[in-house]
């Protein structure tokens, strides 16, 4: 399991997702709100396998958590993806 807090105080982030392949069913990337991994808010996304809904992500949330869990039986070749933070105001 990896995982990236990804938070700015009082911005948005934005979320590209370049390249995905992951093993279906068995590998995720999830994406957290809320302001610890232990007692998030909510999953907002929940991906695995190659098709993904949406690779273009503006969150409005300031604190972001990015899990990637995966069973290490199949090696598929990954996914790639950018953030950028935008300042509110």
């Amino acid at each position: 399991m990896c995982r990236w807090r990804l938070y700015h105080r009082h911005a948005f982030l934005r979320l590209s997702i370049k390249y995905f392949d992951i093993e279906s069913h068995y590998d995720t990337l999830t994406v957290h709100f809320g302001q610890n991994y232990n007692h998030r808010a909510m999953i907002v996304y929940h991906w695995s396998g190659t098709n993904i809904d949406n690779r273009h992500l503006f969150i409005t949330n300031d604190n972001v958590y990015l899990v990637f869990t995966t069973d290490r039986t199949l090696n598929a070749t990954g996914f790639s993806l950018n953030y950028e933070f935008i300042e509110k105001g």
